[in-house]
């Protein structure tokens, strides 16, 4: 008997007027038709939500009913999903084609929980020759080290994911506010069964120019520590850095063959970027113990 995929809802969450042209390209992504469902969801940005309403999309437009940011609007969406799964597309994404139906085809395995896909970089401008392949995540798209064929990962990409809709009932949704909060989701639905990455699902993550400064390496790397110690707090520092350990010998490599080839300024980010992280983690974790054993010592003096 042949099997057949699951029916899909797609959340798609937006913020901004300036991202419009992007939005656009990644409604137009979605191949909306029986047994999929799109739902485009507002993050509180009133001027947006009329400009969308008043377009004719295959859409449902709503207004996220939630705290702002990510996790928010996207436990709104999942409010209304109707689908089996519940899929992800960030509003600067679109997907090649195909991709809905292999992340789908994923489903058809029950073990399966989460699946998620590459997301490419779509350059505005040129990247620059200093950037290291292994720090792609500071885009948001498909690093250096990733699995080179379907395979269990700890966590998949935020642009590009699909997960049960029974497992987020399960799970309560996304918490925030995090940062990586898609991180966190992951780790507590491998309880429930297998986390997947699939190279060959593909999706564009657009790369503003803005991005490409060593101001912004510095801030991400930064902040992607910190996130990280959020996410050790509430799921634990073993499964928190799981992927990073085995990252690190990556970036490593990638390091020592700069530094051969004498390309010295990404051997440079190399270790940059691994300095900061380390230390956004490590301020991060002690602002929160912190903040937890302050808490803790007042509320027994209550």
């Amino acid at each position: 008997m042949k099997k057949t995929s699951p029916s899909v809802s797609v959340v798609i969450c937006c913020h901004t007027e300036a991202r419009w042209e992007l939005l656009m390209k990644a409604i137009r992504s979605v191949p909306v038709g029986a047994g999929t469902e799109l739902i485009v969801v507002v993050d509180h940005n009133q001027a947006l939500f009329g400009r969308l309403s008043a377009e004719e999309v295959p859409a449902r437009i709503v207004e996220n009913m939630n705290e702002r940011g990510p996790s928010g609007a996207r436990n709104s969406g999942v409010k209304l999903a109707q689908g089996d799964v519940v899929a992800f597309l960030d509003d600067d994404a679109s997907g090649r084609p195909g991709w809905l139906d292999v992340l789908l085809r994923a489903f058809e395995d029950p073990s399966v929980v989460v699946a998620g896909g590459s997301a490419w970089p779509l350059w505005e401008k040129s990247p620059a020759t200093w950037h290291p392949e292994s720090f792609y995540w500071v885009f948001g798209c498909s690093w250096l080290g990733l699995p080179t064929q379907a395979a269990p990962v700890r966590n998949v990409i935020a642009a590009c994911m699909a997960i049960k809709r029974s497992a987020l009932e399960t799970l309560g949704g996304f918490r925030g506010p995090i940062y990586g909060e898609e991180t966190e989701l992951c780790i507590r639905a491998a309880a429930l069964g297998l986390v997947v990455y699939l190279p060959e699902c593909e999706v564009d993550h657009f790369v503003p120019s803005r991005r490409m400064s060593l101001r912004y390496f510095i801030s991400r790397c930064w902040t992607e520590g910190r996130s990280k110690a959020g996410v050790s707090v509430l799921v634990g520092a073993r499964p928190a850095l799981s992927r990073e350990v085995r990252h690190f010998p990556v970036m490593a490599r990638e390091g020592l063959n700069s530094l051969s080839t004498f390309q010295f300024r990404r051997a440079g980010a190399v270790a940059l970027g691994a300095a900061t992280t380390t230390l956004g983690y490590m301020w991060g974790r002690g602002m929160l113990l912190s903040g937890s054993k302050h808490r803790a010592l007042r509320d027994r003096s209550e």
